[in-house]
């Protein structure tokens, strides 16, 4: 199924290391964007953010992004309010439903629920 690799000549083995590093940058980046981070007050989201957990009612507030980016956020324990401020469909949003939960995609100018 595979061939074998001859060994005279490093540029394969060179290739194998240059892909090996930017394999590695490509999981630390999905690990970092992919991560939860529990809410237990009033929260800014960050640039890393991905799931935002709220473990109390809170205030959590939207910045800009970059178009594409996600965001997931979830009241875990089924007796959270969670107010989010921002533009999202052209206003704020709460969640007020228990274990309710609000999905949204920065497009470049706002954010949308999907």
């Amino acid at each position: 199924m595979f061939r074998a690799i001859a060994t005279s000549s490093s540029r394969p083995i060179e290739w194998v290391r240059s892909s090996a590093g930017i394999l590695n940058q490509v999981i630390q980046w999905v690990n970092r964007y992919n991560s939860r981070r529990a809410v237990t007050g009033t929260y800014t989201v960050q640039d890393g953010d991905y799931y935002l957990g709220a473990t109390v009612s809170c205030t959590i507030t939207l910045a800009g992004g970059v178009e594409g980016r996600r965001l997931i956020i979830k009241d875990e324990t089924g007796t959270a309010v969670i107010t989010i401020t921002g533009n999202i469909d052209g206003a704020s949003k709460t969640i007020n439903t228990a274990y309710g939960v609000l999905n949204i995609i920065y497009t470049g100018t706002a954010w949308v629920t999907i």
